[in-house]
């Protein structure tokens, strides 16, 4: 298998930065509120619609390429961007609770 940067960055960057930004934004917002359906329904949603959606394209093959790297991609920004929001939210609030 040739794994090659240019088409790493052309094909799958954009995927897990997408996941990554929308996972940030939402977490932004939800990661410290208390536990309820709306929060956790938040959180997931990222994980839901980017690496279920390369999920769906190994089940449905009509649907799109799967592609091993852009799933593990994918995860990794949405643990990613989770932990960043629980670092800064745990640094930003230390204290006030």
């Amino acid at each position: 298998m040739h794994w090659d940067v240019s088409s790493y960055v052309r094909y799958t960057l954009p995927d897990a930065l997408w996941v990554y930004a929308f996972a940030s934004f939402l977490c932004v917002k939800w990661v410290g509120e208390p536990t309820s359906m709306w929060r956790t329904t938040f959180i997931v949603l990222p994980f839901l619609l980017g690496p279920g959606s390369e999920v769906a394209q190994f089940i449905f093959p009509t649907l799109g390429t799967f592609d091993v790297i852009d799933l593990y991609s994918m995860v990794l920004a949405y643990i990613a961007a989770y932990s960043v929001s629980k670092y800064v939210q745990k640094e930003w609030y230390h204290g006030e609770k």
